[in-house]
């Protein structure tokens, strides 16, 4: 649900959308729990509750943790749910942006743009960033559990950043893989 700065129509149904202020009083009270350094991944309605509630994922000091928050009565935290070790939840967009920006401004990514293509504006330069899922703990290159890998596909934008141009029509064979 988008808000436009107000919140429409408090929600009376248990399964109607969390609105924009419930979304609020959920992130403040998890902060007021978990501090505010961490970092949410997801906000969302909990469908199973009986009563009114919210599902959150977050991130602490590389932990990914499942909470219930209450809506209704007591406003508090009602579950907790620590991930084992080394589970990585979904990448945010700003884990996108972020992974875009320490790829495109490498010096090693940079000058194999130049070498191998010519390619010294980065502005025409766009990474799509994916999660690099391990198959298993056999591949010891990347089983570091403590990592959260994300390889960015490049791609040229060759008539310029507005647009102009599709940016997957230009891929380019350099695939790097950022921890973020």
């Amino acid at each position: 649900m988008w808000s436009t700065g107000t919140d429409p129509t408090p929600a009376t149904h248990p399964l109607q959308a969390l609105t924009p202020s419930e979304i609020t009083r959920v992130a403040d009270i998890v902060k007021k729990q978990h501090g505010e350094d961490v970092k949410f991944v997801a906000i969302s309605l909990d469908e199973s509750s009986p009563t009114r509630a919210a599902e959150v994922l977050l991130r602490k000091d590389g932990i990914a943790t499942e909470l219930t928050v209450q809506l209704q009565h007591k406003q508090e935290i009602s579950r907790t749910n620590q991930l084992p070790y080394g589970t990585q939840p979904l990448l945010t967009p700003a884990d996108c942006k972020e992974a875009e920006m320490i790829s495109k401004n490498s010096p090693e990514v940079q000058a194999d743009l130049k070498e191998r293509y010519g390619i010294t504006d980065m502005s025409k330069v766009v990474a799509d960033p994916w999660s690099v899922h391990l198959a298993s703990d056999d591949n010891r290159a990347m089983s570091t559990k403590d990592r959260r890998l994300v390889q960015t596909f490049l791609y040229q934008r060759v008539q310029g950043i507005d647009m102009q141009d599709n940016q997957y029509a230009h891929p380019i064979d350099i695939v790097p893989v950022v921890d973020l």
